[in-house]
């Protein structure tokens, strides 16, 4: 399982920050590839519940989030709202950026 983005720490030692996503040794522009990528993912799943949950429900999830502060996903690699999710689509490359950038962390089983 990988964790990403803000992070309370465990409950024994709390500590506030972005969670260390990798514990193998990757080059920097690894890491970068990948957190964008997980990011983009987590972007599309947030615009698809969008799209088929009645907007009375994820507009009182996105009104919670706004006010309570929190800023939007980050990792220790990308900065928050740096960045912007692509995709290649029939050989052009579709950047969407910030859209649907309103989850805070996310977890990913591998």
């Amino acid at each position: 399982m990988v964790q990403l983005g803000w992070n309370a720490g465990p409950r024994n030692a709390t500590i506030w920050g972005l969670a260390k996503s990798y514990v193998r040794k990757l080059d920097m522009d690894t890491m970068i590839s990948r957190d964008e990528d997980i990011i983009a993912v987590i972007s599309l799943f947030w615009s698809l519940v969008k799209a088929v949950m009645p907007t009375d429900v994820t507009d009182h999830i996105e009104q919670c989030l706004s006010s309570s502060g929190l800023p939007t996903i980050a990792t220790q690699n990308v900065d928050e709202g740096e960045c912007a999710y692509s995709m290649l689509l029939q050989c052009d490359m579709l950047t969407l950026s910030r859209c649907g950038l309103q989850a805070r962390a996310g977890r990913q089983n591998i």
